[in-house]
């Protein structure tokens, strides 16, 4: 006897129905992908100020949606902020780095709010 009578794929899910081995018993199985998640954290970061950094993490899957986050602002991309998201890495790039730039920064997943955060700490000159 087989042991699934139907599978049913979606985009999200795989439906198992299991055989009848009791006639009138059946019972199903719902299956999900795993979770979204960073492979490759934030790392805190050192940098002299008006020189440029780029803060990268790694997704478990490619071209997922994220947003970045400086302190509880989301980060808006200009011209001293530039997002770039290739496969499964994600970087936000800071140009011409200012003391006020110091903050916790983090990037987000849309999908699953899953996140990591680094320090960001630039010094002044001299």
């Amino acid at each position: 006897m087989e042991p699934f009578k139907e599978i049913i794929h979606t985009d999200t899910f795989v439906y198992l129905k299991l055989s009848n081995t009791i006639p009138g018993c059946f019972g199903f199985f719902f299956l999900s992908e795993a979770p979204v998640v960073f492979i490759v954290p934030l790392q805190d970061t050192e940098i002299i100020e008006k020189s440029t950094t780029e803060l990268t993490c790694e997704t478990s899957k490619p071209d997922v949606p994220v947003k970045w986050f400086k302190g509880t602002a989301e980060v808006i991309p200009g011209m001293r902020y530039k997002i770039r998201q290739e496969g499964t890495q994600c970087t936000l790039e800071i140009l011409n780095a200012a003391l006020d730039d110091t903050e916790d920064y983090s990037c987000v997943i849309v999908s699953s709010q899953n996140s990591t955060r680094g320090k960001l700490l630039v010094k002044g000159r001299g």
